[in-house]
């Protein structure tokens, strides 16, 4: 396999491992790229939110498509990644569900003895005695 050295870090990397400019030509290796990309949205931050509001916009459309078919292809990565995030931070979500529960008491309540009489008439339609 090919190798090239990375202009940035000097790192010895796989062809595929490098981006492709405009032009056909390899650009900087993908590790170096992406590190590039993030800091350069950190210091053109107003920037890069007008473009991908403007981005959006003009793609709005297509989005729901695009998300539908991203969470069919990856599916088990993100719930594994949801897991995790949930597992790191399980204090965190119970003091906001305590907190929600307490301001909506009465609300989750009401919903629950309307849903708890619904699936009992689904489940038992007579209401009587079954023969």
């Amino acid at each position: 396999m090919k190798t090239k050295v990375c202009g940035r870090c000097k790192h010895r990397r796989p062809v595929p491992r490098f981006t492709r400019k405009a032009n056909g030509g390899l650009g900087y290796c993908k590790p170096c790229t992406k590190s590039y990309q993030a800091s350069y949205r950190m210091r053109n931050r107003e920037k890069s939110r007008a473009y991908l509001k403007q981005y959006y916009v003009e793609h709005r459309d297509q989005w729901p498509i695009y998300s539908k078919r991203h969470y069919q292809r990856n599916r088990e990565s993100i719930l594994r990644c949801k897991a995790k995030r949930y597992h790191r931070n399980l204090e965190r979500y119970r003091q906001y569900y305590r907190k929600y529960y307490r301001k909506n008491r009465e609300r989750i309540l009401r919903w629950s003895r309307n849903n708890y009489r619904a699936r009992r008439k689904k489940e038992n339609p007579g209401g009587g005695i079954e023969e």
